[in-house]
């Protein structure tokens, strides 16, 4: 059995681009998008990355992802 963590990085490694999920006002996230939400935190009403767990092979792809979700 998978976790819903895995399952998202697994799907955001076959179908980045594919909608994973959508809220009652529209927005709409895809898997590379929700996988790069994943690494984020919020601290004192600031989000901040969380890089310790991400190995160089995935920081790019991540960073891509959370650039598009900045606009």
């Amino acid at each position: 059995m998978q976790s819903w963590i895995h399952v998202i990085e697994w799907r955001a490694n076959v179908r980045p681009d594919l909608t994973a999920l959508v809220d009652d006002r529209g927005a709409a996230y895809t898997y590379a998008q929700l996988r790069a939400a994943m690494y984020l935190q919020v601290r004192d009403g600031h989000v901040t990355r969380i890089e310790e767990y991400l190995d160089s092979a995935k920081r790019s792809s991540i960073r891509a992802a959370r650039e598009a979700l900045s606009g």
